[in-house]
């Protein structure tokens, strides 16, 4: 195993223990070491830099290195990593300028996974999407009964493959229904998901699409 590898799982393993600044450095270095080498891993440690900044709080570092990672990944033909950095961009926007700037990016991130024919990589951005639209609608129930309808049609969908290395960007969507069903009701929130489930992503995203007036 090259140094830049044992210095990238170096890394995750002090992101997990919560050691930021020792991340920081170790991603710091593998991208360093593998400027010109190889691509695949000097893309998944930008994207844990982009994650690390965004835990401790630097959003304008953590967007930084999520664009800088879409922009390798478009250029080299990674699809995963196209998407997820889409995603957690949004999700960067999100933190520094709130709900409403970060919806359009997570709607635009979900289809574009959906497009791809990648749909476990729209769970995250629909997720996230439905947070954002229940966050814009405390006291209006057409956002919420929206943000509960994506919630079902992301939930039907299979889960990611693979280890994530995301520690802090995806939706939690046991939070979102928590907090759904504490304003709207259990029983509405789990009709909602129904229809949600029987509509599709696509055709819920379309209504958010609308709901947002894009």
């Amino acid at each position: 195993m090259g140094v830049a590898r044992v210095l990238f799982f170096t890394a995750f393993a002090r992101r997990v223990l919560g050691d930021l600044d020792g991340a920081r450095r170790a991603y710091a270095e593998v991208r360093r070491l593998l400027a010109d080498g190889r691509v695949t891993t000097w893309l998944r440690a930008t994207m844990g830099l982009g994650h690390t900044e965004l835990t401790a709080g630097n959003v304008d570092a953590a967007a930084a290195a999520f664009r800088a990672a879409h922009l390798r990944a478009t250029e080299v033909g990674d699809q995963r990593i196209v998407l997820s950095s889409q995603f957690a961009l949004a999700v960067a926007v999100g933190r520094a300028e709130g709900p409403g700037r970060a919806a359009p990016l997570l709607l635009a991130a979900a289809a574009a996974a959906l497009d791809a024919g990648v749909p476990d990589a729209a769970v995250g951005p629909a997720t996230a999407l439905a947070a954002a639209l229940a966050a814009l609608s405390p006291g209006g129930a057409g956002g919420l009964e929206l943000a509960g309808v994506l919630l079902g049609a992301a939930g039907a969908l299979p889960p990611p493959d693979g280890v994530s290395l995301d520690l802090g960007a995806l939706a939690d969507p046991a939070a979102v229904a928590k907090g759904l069903a504490e304003s709207l009701g259990p029983d509405a929130l789990a009709s909602l998901q129904a229809e949600g489930e029987r509509l599709g992503l696509a055709a819920a995203l379309a209504q958010a699409r609308t709901a947002l007036d894009l």
